[in-house]
């Protein structure tokens, strides 16, 4: 069997079944943000893996099967299929892994910016990704197209989500000794 199929070469693409839709179709461009953040979050957990951070290899690697499940779901909007179904508790899951890697970090009393160590600045990319897969999901919502449902778990699985790679760079950074890069809006004359 090939790797090619030669199907998607006028513009058009499959979700399931065998639906097609044009390639800039708003459920292709969020299943695709969904697919991009889950190859950041790949790039990550190797790095995870190489510097001994087992608490966050452990979050990334759960997550990476949520997001599979959620690019599904995306992919069965509008075509009559039934959408996959995240686990119940995978928003809570992210707040109970949030809330764990916080306890052991300094409290956060401003802006940091991005960067540091080596995982903390894929997992910085990442989170940026993770928000535009979340704009992507909310793009969904438009109420001109009534092909579309709203899904509120997934807007708020990738809220949360967000949440989490933020607090797992300043855990890298935590981990690796250093310091984080405060930001201030207070204007310096």
């Amino acid at each position: 069997m090939k790797l090619y199929t030669r199907s998607g070469d006028a513009g058009f693409t499959g979700l399931l079944g065998a639906h097609r839709v044009r390639k800039d179709d708003s459920r292709i461009e969020a299943c695709g943000v969904v697919d991009e953040l889950n190859c950041w979050l790949g790039h990550c957990l190797g790095e995870a893996d190489r510097t001994g951070q087992q608490t966050i290899g452990e979050a990334l690697g759960e997550v990476q099967t949520d997001l599979f499940t959620l690019g599904a779901r995306l992919a069965a909007l509008g075509t009559g299929r039934p959408p996959r179904e995240l686990p119940l508790d995978a928003v809570e899951r992210l707040e109970i892994r949030t809330d764990a890697i916080c306890d052991g970090l300094p409290p956060l009393e401003h802006f940091i910016v991005p960067g540091g160590c080596e995982l903390a600045t894929r997992l910085h990319i990442a989170r940026a990704v993770c928000r535009r897969a979340e704009r992507a999901v909310v793009h969904l919502l438009n109420p001109r197209d009534e092909d579309f449902v709203h899904d509120p778990l997934a807007v708020r699985y990738l809220n949360r989500l967000s949440d989490m790679l933020f607090a797992a760079a300043r855990l890298a950074n935590f981990n690796a000794h250093m310091a984080e890069e405060l930001w201030s809006a207070d204007v310096k004359k």
